[in-house]
């Protein structure tokens, strides 16, 4: 179960699928712009690190320097990391609390054969109920089949208690990308906060498969994030947004970046210089903020 102690207005529905290609627009049926849309090009897989974490005491997440794709494991964050205390908590204990895979790239460059999965968000949730429960998994529809990827609630897995998103992704070549997300249907406001996530990667994935924590803000879904990590097979680490400090991408961000207004937060899962095809299980839990 998630717990709010705000608005946790959730993802209710996925529909039909759109191609990059088409004229999709910025917040046009709910749709939220992706970051290829949005803004620039951002750097993609292990862009510089934003920090990460395999558990610990709480304190600041990480200390994985500029421009590696390590994103290393040192630092002393745990699930929670710093911060305030989180008021929003997405667990995934018995549901996927209304994300779902809304964008993905089959390459075999960046950006290249991109679509995205429309959908609409539901109604507000009434403040303290259950984010999951009332707004995220109410109508929610299987998307249409397809052989890249697959999202599913996993009981088994979890950090710290079982319970997870599990996201199968089948890598093929080149460099490949998909986004979990959640949009919400009135802004949230995360000034002051940190956004953090546990992900883990199972083995077998690509050497290069990473993760990016990102949020997308007022009326035109302005794209920001804190950099990429490169996932460590059989490690929890923790993905880290301070909004005390400026995003990584775009380093100068302009006015419509509005903390105070945030209509999506999602995780990008991505692997690059992929040279034969590779089933890769990326888990992830405890979204918070």
């Amino acid at each position: 179960m998630s717990l709010s102690g705000s608005r946790n207005a959730a993802l209710a529905g996925r529909g039909t699928w759109l191609s990059c290609g088409l004229a999709l627009a910025c917040g046009v049926g709910a749709v939220a712009c992706d970051d290829f849309q949005s803004n620039p090009v951002p750097p993609s897989g292990g862009s510089s690190g934003s920090g990460a974490s395999s558990g610990g005491s709480a304190g600041s997440a990480g200390s994985s320097g500029s421009g590696g794709a390590s994103g290393g494991a040192a630092g002393s964050s745990g699930a929670g990391g710093g911060g305030s205390t989180p008021t929003t908590v997405y667990d995934f204990s018995d549901s996927l609390e209304g994300f779902a895979i809304n964008y993905y790239c089959l390459g075999p460059a960046n950006a290249q054969n991109c679509s995205a999965v429309t959908a609409v968000p539901a109604p507000e949730v009434d403040a303290g109920a259950d984010a999951g429960a009332d707004a995220g998994d109410a109508g929610a529809a299987t998307p249409p089949a397809n052989d890249f990827y697959a999202v599913t609630q996993d009981p088994t897995v979890g950090d710290p208690a079982l319970g997870s998103a599990k996201i199968e992704l089948n890598f093929t070549a080149g460099e490949q990308t998909a986004v979990l997300a959640l949009n919400y249907a009135v802004g949230a406001n995360v000034t002051g906060k940190t956004i953090t996530a546990r992900v883990l990667v199972d083995a077998g994935a690509p050497a290069t498969t990473s993760a990016k924590l990102y949020i997308k803000t007022g009326a035109n879904f302005y794209y920001a994030d804190r950099g990429a990590i490169t996932l460590i097979a059989g490690t929890w680490l923790t993905l880290t947004y301070d909004t005390g400090l400026p995003p990584v991408y775009p380093a100068a961000p302009t006015a419509e970046y509005a903390l105070t207004d945030v209509r999506e937060i999602g995780i990008e899962i991505a692997a690059t210089a992929i040279t034969s095809p590779a089933l890769t299980v990326v888990h992830v839990d405890t979204i918070q903020y």
